[in-house]
């Protein structure tokens, strides 16, 4: 599932944005997904997102959409005791490596192969950032297979700058917005937000929004029109901050 979804750390706390368009090989799903979700329990104020693939078919003709299982593995979580978010995620990270297995030991495996990782390949990134314990925090876990068998999720917890975070999406178009003075992205570029050691949030705010718009503007898809032709859609975007935690700047449609 092709996405473009920004995250990254402010003065103030952290924002997430991602684009709302859903697609198989053949056509669009739908442009009114929802890819961001709250975690919101004693001690954990969390953002959560799947990018990848995460839609498979069952023995029974019925599609198994991991993003569904996410909120069953929280809940059975939920009185769980870990000191860190890396133990939490995890955690998290061997429930959704549980329920990947069991949604796909029926089927002939037919995994993606577009992103290489190590000798294997990413089926789909976890990606959770919040406070967790009253302290930001953000992780990462790669879900791979090797020639078309799963392996073990690979989880990543970096330390936390003041700065931006994962993209996942188009990477050329990343670049470009990011790391150089490209003069076709200007009408993109938050100064603020470039130019800042420490952003503050509004200026994460319109920099993560304008990733994703970026990423959905027809010319500009042209830089990589394979993985653009998967981003568009309605735009959603949050923000979690220590004082107002998991609020909604931009809300996810139910439906266009």
């Amino acid at each position: 599932m092709p996405t473009a979804l920004a995250l990254t750390y402010t003065q103030e706390g952290f924002v997430i944005a991602a684009d709302g368009r859903e697609r198989d090989e053949r056509k669009v799903l739908t442009d009114a997904a929802q890819k961001i979700f709250p975690i919101l329990e004693q001690g954990r104020i969390l953002a959560y997102a799947l990018c990848g693939r995460v839609g498979f078919d069952a023995e029974n003709g019925t599609v198994v959409d991991l993003r569904e299982k996410v909120p069953h593995i929280v809940n059975v979580l939920r009185r769980s005791q870990h000191g860190a978010l890396s133990s939490y995620a995890a955690d998290l990270s061997r429930h959704l490596y549980s329920a990947l297995r069991e949604a796909t030991e029926t089927e002939e495996s037919n995994f993606p192969t577009e992103e290489a990782f190590g000798d294997g390949y990413v089926i789909f990134h976890l990606l959770l950032a919040g406070y967790y314990l009253g302290r930001p925090d953000w992780c990462f876990a790669r879900f791979c297979h090797k020639n078309q068998h799963l392996i073990e999720p690979v989880l990543r917890a970096d330390y936390l700058p003041q700065k931006r975070g994962p993209i996942y999406g188009p990477s050329g178009i990343k670049q470009r917005l990011f790391e150089s003075a490209d003069p076709m992205l200007t009408p993109y570029r938050v100064r603020g937000f470039q130019d800042s050691a420490q952003p503050n949030l509004s200026d994460g705010i319109e920099a993560m929004k304008n990733y994703v718009r970026a990423c959905c503007d027809p010319e500009i898809a042209k830089l990589d029109p394979e993985m653009c032709a998967g981003v568009g859609g309605h735009l959603h975007l949050a923000t979690i901050t220590p004082n107002d935690g998991f609020e909604w700047v931009i809300p996810p449609k139910t439906e266009l």
